[in-house]
């Protein structure tokens, strides 16, 4: 009989880099047993740079990761989200520099996430990307925008924060993304 992992995983951690294996692998493992295996790399993705910035950008890194399955009624899709203590949201460039240390991982989160947001909360902020393996419907995306519940949790209605704002178009994955992904699963493999 295979034991089913629960529809929702939330870890709470320290925005570290010798964490972030920890959590790829606690993502894939999930992703895995939710019959989600094409999902994996850009989830892992998503949160390795999600966690980035956290790590970078925020003075108290300590932060939670929430992994969960949406309904079918919001397409079935998979939803990673960051919730950390900086009210600073992050800000996507349109082209980054692909030379620099630093300053694409919102470029790439918005490329490998079919829709992606952020937003204020009492302590900080959430950043969270939605993967369905293609664009979301555009019933969904209009639905989230006119009512303003795209948190995966409804957090913008029940904190009072109905003030979302809809994020720039999902930019082209560069051919660098593929790279990424392919170090990233190198990383995981030492």
């Amino acid at each position: 009989m295979k034991t089913q992992s629960p529809p929702e995983v939330v870890i709470q951690l320290r925005a570290d880099p010798e964490h972030f294996s920890d959590v790829r692998r606690t993502v894939a493992t999930h992703l895995g047993a939710w019959g989600h295996l094409a999902l994996v790399d850009a989830a892992q993705l998503c949160v390795t740079e999600i966690l980035a910035n956290v790590h970078r950008h925020v003075a108290v890194p300590e932060c939670e990761v929430r992994l969960r399955v949406l309904p079918e009624a919001e397409g079935g899709a998979v939803q990673v989200s960051v919730a950390d203590r900086s009210p600073v949201l992050p800000v996507l460039c349109t082209e980054p520099d692909w030379g620099a240390e630093s300053g694409r991982g919102m470029f790439l989160i918005a490329a490998a996430a079919d829709l992606w947001g952020t937003m204020p909360t009492r302590d900080g902020k959430l950043v969270w990307a939605r993967l369905a393996g293609k664009r979301c419907e555009q019933r969904v995306i209009e639905d989230a925008v006119r009512t303003g519940t795209v948190d995966p949790d409804n957090a913008a209605t029940a904190c009072g924060l109905g003030d979302w704002q809809p994020l720039p178009a999902r930019p082209e994955a560069p051919a660098e993304l593929s790279e990424v992904l392919r170090q990233m699963r190198g990383e995981e493999e030492r």
